[in-house]
């Protein structure tokens, strides 16, 4: 056909160190190829935790100004009862001074009586006078039925 066609040669007999070398080659880049894909899966899943560490990251934050925002509005309310539960204490205490007084003079006299003797009558006018003592806020009471403040100035 074409007078000017090159002759091909013919391939040079395959040298078998060099078709070993090929051959191991072929197989280091293919376990290579392996190996490279197995880390990009690995980034991959790294990277996904990461986004996903940033997520809960972020929620928590929410759920921290959420439990402090929280936490003030119970210290707010819990100083509030405080405030209502002192106030009421306050009332209460205040109402029951008469009692209190009562029971502590009823006491005082039954230690007197205990250490005076055993006179009914004396014992009866002694916690007569106590109690009235109580009930006066603590004023002496005249025997003619007036009230007396020398007893608390010594006289």
């Amino acid at each position: 056909m074409w007078p000017f066609r090159r002759r091909t040669l013919a391939p040079p007999p395959p040298d078998e160190l060099l078709g070993q070398v090929q051959q191991g080659v072929l197989a280091s880049i293919g376990h290579m190829r392996q190996q490279i894909h197995e880390l990009a899966h690995a980034l991959n899943l790294h990277t996904e935790s990461v986004s996903e560490a940033r997520k809960i990251e972020t929620r928590l934050h929410k759920v921290e100004n959420l439990a402090v925002h929280t936490r003030n509005l119970l210290e707010s309310e819990l100083a509030r009862v405080d405030q209502a539960v002192n106030q009421l204490r306050g009332t209460q205490t205040g109402a029951l001074r008469g009692t209190r007084r009562d029971r502590i003079a009823e006491e005082i006299g039954a230690g007197l009586i205990d250490v005076l003797g055993g006179e009914p009558q004396r014992a009866q006018q002694l916690v007569l006078e106590l109690r009235q003592r109580a009930m006066n806020g603590g004023a002496d009471v005249d025997p003619r039925g007036h009230a007396n403040n020398d007893a608390a100035i010594g006289g």
